[in-house]
């Protein structure tokens, strides 16, 4: 009963099919007769969970095709998605050198300024607007 209940819950049907078989004590003249009909029965109910575990696949690779920019039919392989993870790290990593030297040289308030102001331009000061409703 042990193994039945192991075979139920990984939803193992094969498992459960073979320990059907084992204890009950099927009569070979009634076994053929049935086993055609069994067999038909069995196969369709594994074509079925096939079906729901491509689709349960298809789910969790969507995120990741769309990430890489893959069709459905392109084959998805996990050494091309740790390339492009190695790739996307490097580019953030590049980002991130890049943020650390603009925040190390706007410590210096003039380079700040600078590169606030490109055009090495004075800045105008704003005219104030009248207020219309004093």
């Amino acid at each position: 009963m042990q193994q039945v209940n192991v075979a139920y819950e990984a939803g193992d049907l094969l498992q459960l099919l073979e320990l059907q078989l084992r204890f009950e004590q099927i009569d070979p003249r009634q076994a053929s007769a049935e086993a055609e009909d069994r067999l038909r029965h069995y196969n369709t109910i594994l074509d079925q969970q096939a079906k729901e575990l491509d689709l349960e696949l298809a789910e969790l690779e969507l995120p990741w095709r769309l990430e890489l920019e893959l069709g459905p039919s392109a084959p998805l392989s996990p050494a091309r998605v740790l390339a492009q993870i190695t790739a996307d790290t490097a580019q953030l990593e590049q980002q991130t050198a890049g943020l650390r030297r603009d925040l190390e040289a706007f410590q210096d308030v003039t380079r700040l300024k600078a590169w606030l102001n490109p055009r090495g331009a004075p800045r105008r000061r704003r005219r104030r607007d009248p207020d219309l409703f004093r």
